[in-house]
C-alpha cells in the first residue's frame, strides 16, 4: 500500500476509497488505543509524513492521507462497514456483547454480522488470483472457553482464510502458588533484576530478586536512571523557567546528569531562546537547540544520549512524543 499505486495495483477506479478499519463494542471505543497506537505509528513514519497530513491536536490526532484515496475509521456496527472497500480491519474485544443489547443471541448476532461483513468487504475486494492482500485481525480478551466467536472463527481459520489473524487469550491467566515466593516486592521502570526461566520455547520466566537501586524516584516511578533530558518549548506554550529550575534542583539532589532541550526553535521568531540557552549554559548546563518537525538538533542529542540511561520530563505540548519520534 505505501510503495505501489494501490488503486491500480488491485484494478480499481480512481475515485475508490482504500478503508483502515477499527471495531469494536461503540464506536467511542474503537477510536480508542489501538486507534490511536495505529495514527501514532504513522505519525513516526517519514514515508506517511511525506504523503499525508495530521490533525492539528496532539489529545485526538488521526492520519488524513493524501488525495483523499484511503480513510482511518472507527466502527461499532456492521451497517457501518456496508459499501466500504475495506483492506486492513482490527476487531477488538470481538467476544463481548455488544453494548445495551441484553439479549444473549443478539448480541451474538450483532458480532457476528459486524465480523462477517468486514471478512466479506476484505476478501471480495482484494484478491489477486485467489490470494487475499488484506487482513482482518480480531483481538479479544476471553470470558470463558466457549465465548461468542471462538467456534466461529476458528472455523474460518481452519478452512484456509490466510488474511485473518486471531489473537485469542483468557481474561486472566492463574499461575500456580507453588512457581512463586511468599516475599512481596514492588518493582518499577529500570529496575534490574535477576530471573529465573521456566518455558524457553515460550519465553516465560519470574523474577526472582530486584538488584539494588542506584536511583530511585518516587513520583513518577523511575529506577536507575543516569541523566534526565528536560524538554521546554521556546514558544506556545511559553516556557515556565521557574518549573525548570525546580526540576534541576532535584536532578542535582539525586546525582544525575542534566541536558536542557529547547524544542519549537521554529516558533519563536524572536530567538528569545537564544538568552535562556545562554543563561544555564553559563552556569554550566548541556543546552541543545531543536525542532521536532525539521530534526534540526536530533543528531547532537542522540549524542548526549548514548551510553546513558535515560528519562525525559516537560510540561504537556512541549512535543516530547514529537522528539521521541526519531527512533532514540
Amino acid at each position: 500500500m505505501c510503495y505501489r499505486n494501490p488503486h491500480e495495483y488491485f484494478q480499481k477506479k480512481e475515485i475508490s476509497k482504500f478503508s483502515f478499519v477499527f471495531a469494536n463494542l461503540t464506536k467511542e471505543l474503537a477510536l480508542g488505543v489501538a486507534y490511536r497506537e495505529f495514527n501514532d505509528t504513522l505519525r513516526s513514519s517519514p514515508y506517511f509524513q511525506e504523503h499525508g497530513k495530521f490533525s492539528k491536536s496532539d489529545r485526538n490526532f488521526y492520519y488524513v492521507p493524501e488525495g483523499d484515496k484511503i480513510e482511518i475509521i472507527g466502527v461499532s456496527d456492521s451497517a457501518q462497514a456496508l459499501g466500504r472497500q475495506v483492506f486492513f480491519s482490527f476487531i477488538d474485544e470481538c467476544n463481548f456483547a455488544k453494548s445495551g443489547v441484553k439479549d444473549i443471541n443478539k448480541a451474538k448476532a450483532s458480532m457476528k454480522a459486524l465480523y462477517d461483513t468486514i471478512n466479506a468487504r476484505i476478501s471480495g475486494t482484494f484478491r489477486i488470483g485467489g490470494e487475499v492482500y488484506g487482513k482482518l485481525v480480531t483481538g479479544s480478551s476471553k470470558n470463558t472457553d466457549s465465548d461468542f466467536l471462538s467456534s466461529h472463527i476458528e472455523n474460518q481459520l481452519n478452512s484456509g482464510n490466510t488474511h485473518l489473524y486471531l489473537v485469542d487469550e483468557p481474561q486472566w491467566k492463574i499461575l500456580p502458588k507453588s512457581m512463586f515466593s511468599d516475599d512481596r516486592f514492588y518493582f518499577t521502570v529500570g529496575d534490574n533484576v535477576k530471573i529465573e526461566i521456566i518455558d524457553e520455547k515460550n519465553k516465560k520466566a519470574v523474577i526472582e530478586e530486584i538488584c539494588e537501586r542506584q536511583v530511585y524516584i518516587k513520583r513518577p516511578k523511575l529506577a536507575n536512571i543516569s541523566q534526565i533530558i528536560f524538554v521546554v518549548s521556546s514558544k506556545d506554550p511559553k516556557p515556565d523557567l521557574l518549573m525548570l529550575d525546580k526540576q534541576i534542583a532535584f536532578a542535582e539532589f539525586i546525582g544525575v546528569k542534566i541536558v536542557i532541550v529547547l524544542n519549537k526553535t521554529d516558533l519563536d521568531k524572536k530567538h528569545e531562546f537564544e538568552n535562556i540557552k545562554q543563561t544555564y549554559e553559563n552556569i554550566g548546563y548541556k543546552v541543545i537547540l531543536t525542532n521536532a518537525k525539521s530534526g534540526e538538533g536530533i543528531n547532537e542529542l542522540k549524542i548526549e544520549l548514548k551510553n546513558n540511561i535515560n528519562a525525559f520530563s516537560g510540561n504537556s505540548g512541549v512535543r516530547k512524543i514529537n522528539i521521541n519520534k526519531f527512533n532514540f
